[in-house]
């Protein structure tokens, strides 16, 4: 967590940006070959008005979002005019809400717009209560010719509900899960049970039997220590009996256990190849709230 926002709040020109003018010989990686362009461009001002943030993966694009709003990104911030600050604008694909939680809590600023990738946005419920100063929108055209103020729609976002989540998971990929369930915890007021969850003298089929029952969707993080484990193979099959929704992740490409291979999965490889910018705990928040917007958007 910690190393992503140094990397992002002192960038330099080895930080891997996203091509927004899909003209880069790296797409979707920028090659830094089109600087003359404004949106390459990082011109000081006199006094912020504006101000544009965003998640990593969209720094190019919020560069050229500031020359269109007549505004700053946060690389050009000095402590001397944080004061000034009247508007910001914050371009999120949903993945590094932890980061951006983290700007604005110390950004003096009036009135928040935020612009979402995400079909199906998701917002951690405390951001919920200042409707009057924040402004949801949706692009309703990524052209760059064309994109501008007037072509946003605006939305109204809806926090994630009281959600129970069964994680199904190796032992051996809690290093890589734990943390992002943490972060994912906290952002969204989830309640997530995990085997390290189970005390040392309770039985550990009654207690998974018990919290499947009880929850709302069940997350099954493929591996191939996964395929080896033998409670893995009770938890997917209780959560087949008990008629669970289930969201399935990859996280290390290896073939799919035959009793989940009828089950439709989401690949840390594959999305990490659309997204080359992102580390593995990103991606998976990625995943993730991509499974929180369908979970929400599926609940009657």
């Amino acid at each position: 967590m910690w190393s992503t926002i140094n990397r992002w709040l002192n960038q330099t020109g080895m930080t891997p940006r996203r091509c927004i003018c899909k003209r880069s010989s790296r797409y979707p990686l920028c090659d830094g070959s089109h600087a003359e362009q404004p949106w390459c461009i990082q011109k000081p001002l006199e006094k912020i008005d504006r101000l544009v943030i965003s998640s990593p993966s969209l720094s190019s694009l919020a560069e050229w979002w500031a020359v269109k709003v007549q505004g700053q990104t946060i690389t050009e911030l000095t402590q001397t005019i944080l004061g000034s600050v009247e508007d910001v604008w914050v371009l999120s694909d949903g993945v590094q809400l932890p980061l951006l939680k983290l700007l604005l809590e110390q950004i003096p600023h009036h009135t928040e717009h935020w612009i979402h990738t995400e079909k199906n946005p998701t917002l951690p419920t405390d951001w919920m209560h200042r409707q009057d100063q924040h402004h949801h929108y949706l692009p309703s055209d990524f052209e760059l010719k064309t994109l501008n103020p007037r072509t946003l729609d605006q939305i109204h976002p809806t926090p994630i509900g009281s959600t129970r989540i069964f994680v199904s998971h190796a032992v051996y990929n809690e290093g890589l899960l734990l943390p992002v369930l943490d972060q994912l915890s906290g952002l969204y007021k989830i309640d997530f049970f995990i085997c390290s969850n189970i005390s040392s003298q309770a039985n550990w089929y009654s207690e998974i039997e018990q919290h499947l029952r009880t929850s709302d969707v069940v997350w099954a993080f493929l591996s191939k220590a996964f395929a080896q484990s033998t409670f893995c193979a009770f938890e997917v099959g209780m959560a087949r009996a008990l008629q669970k929704r289930m969201h399935v992740f990859s996280i290390d490409a290896s073939a799919p256990p035959a009793y989940i291979q009828h089950q439709q999965l989401q690949s840390l490889d594959r999305v990490q190849s659309h997204f080359p910018w992102l580390s593995q705990s990103e991606v998976l928040i990625h995943m993730c709230t991509k499974a929180l917007n369908e979970t929400r958007t599926s609940t009657p």
